[in-house]
């Protein structure tokens, strides 16, 4: 055999060698397994989509109270979970665009011409020296609003939340226990007691 027909044999042995290697090489990558994603990752992913934030709502609500939002919710979305505002409300003075975080509170205050008059009518009953409520309309400390606490004499803002964190934490069985709540003694609660009531 000379040498051309040598260097043609040679030639094709490694023609075909080299496409029998890069036909393994396909194979063998087509055969790896893809990563799978991470458990801690879908974890992570999973709780950020299920977080849910606990918001108090107070004030002229239609009803007030304790509500559950998913995370990064704001200010209107914790009124519209308590019914919307109540017709008495102020809403000039909320911020409904504002973004909450968990535990927040989100206080509408009634209009302020309504709350003074409220103010106004108490202030004359109280400063009389024989107290009469000539109304019969009770305040039922188990369910009045923080505004509708705060028109009661002697009772401001401060007072009226602290009222109302105390029913949220134990309701009133009768209105003697109004004095265990702080800055409420023994005077002020004669001036409150013909005006509230509890159901």
């Amino acid at each position: 055999m000379d040498n051309k027909k040598r260097k043609l044999i040679f030639l094709a042995v490694l023609l075909v060698s080299c496409i029998a290697t890069g036909v393994v090489a396909k194979v063998g990558e087509k055969h790896q397994p893809t990563q799978p994603i991470p458990a801690v990752v879908q974890q992570v992913a999973t709780k950020k989509e299920s977080k849910l934030m606990q918001i108090y709502v107070s004030g002229a609500v239609v009803q007030p109270g304790l509500y559950e939002l998913p995370a990064g919710a704001r200010a209107l979305q914790a009124v519209d979970a308590a019914g919307g505002l109540r017709e008495d409300a102020d809403a000039d003075r909320v911020n409904l665009a504002r973004k909450l975080k968990d535990g927040s509170q989100v206080n509408v205050p009634v209009r302020k011409q309504v709350r003074e008059q409220g103010k106004t009518g108490t202030s004359k009953r109280s400063s009389s020296n024989d107290v009469r409520n000539t109304s019969n309309i009770k305040v039922n400390i188990n369910t009045a609003t923080v505004a509708e606490l705060d028109a009661l004499p002697g009772i401001g803002p401060a007072l009226a939340q602290r009222i109302v964190t105390r029913r949220n934490l134990q309701r009133f069985n009768m209105i003697e226990e109004l004095m265990a709540v702080q800055g409420i003694g023994k005077s002020k609660y004669e001036k409150l007691k013909e005006y509230v009531c509890v159901e």
